[in-house]
């Protein structure tokens, strides 16, 4: 699988996420915003905001698991 293939197979697991997990997983994993700047942002209190990314990561690793072989070591 080469990197334009990884990069379309993690926007699909991001788009299966709902809007809250996705923005709270985006702000942070790809922005690299704190998660004091995300709640600012969002309108939440940290823990929410920890919360909402802890869930949209497990949810996000458990639709790429499906792909493991095809994605080991994957980075975008």
């Amino acid at each position: 699988m080469d990197r334009l293939e990884k990069v379309a197979l993690l926007k699909k697991g991001l788009s299966r996420l709902s809007p809250e997990l996705r923005e709270a997983v985006i702000l942070r994993d790809i922005e690299e915003l704190s998660y004091q700047e995300i709640g600012n942002i969002l309108r939440i209190p940290d823990g929410t905001v920890k919360s909402r990314i802890n869930r949209g990561r497990v949810e996000l690793a458990k639709y790429l698991q499906k792909y493991r072989p095809f994605t080991h070591g994957f980075s975008a």
